[in-house]
């Protein structure tokens, strides 16, 4: 593949449009939610956001860490817009197999 396209391919996975937004909210509130958890509750298994930017502590302080929370909209977006690269492909693909094929007689 050619540099140029492959910049072309980029710059379309990555621009934002209305599917990608709202899978991309829809994303963090849920996965965000999940992080939430009062502070006398232990997890021990891997739940919700890569990395935890809201920490509350046992004096119910609230601690932001506001680079994880850039990292993790930067993590949420980019799964959105795979998920939505991979739907359109699929769909590609489905219209591609129902599109009657031209036979030569």
């Amino acid at each position: 593949m050619s540099p140029k396209l492959n910049c072309m391919f980029w710059k379309r996975f990555l621009k934002p449009d209305l599917r990608k937004k709202i899978l991309f909210v829809i994303l963090l509130v849920l996965f965000g939610l999940m992080s939430f958890r009062p502070p006398s509750i232990t997890v021990k298994f891997f739940v919700g956001n890569p990395v935890d930017f809201l920490r509350i502590t046992h004096e119910l302080a609230v601690q932001w860490n506001f680079l994880a929370l850039g990292f993790d909209m930067f993590y949420w977006y980019m799964i959105a817009c795979l998920v939505v690269y991979i739907f359109d492909k699929f769909r590609e693909y489905e219209e591609k197999l129902r599109k009657p094929t031209k036979r030569k007689k």
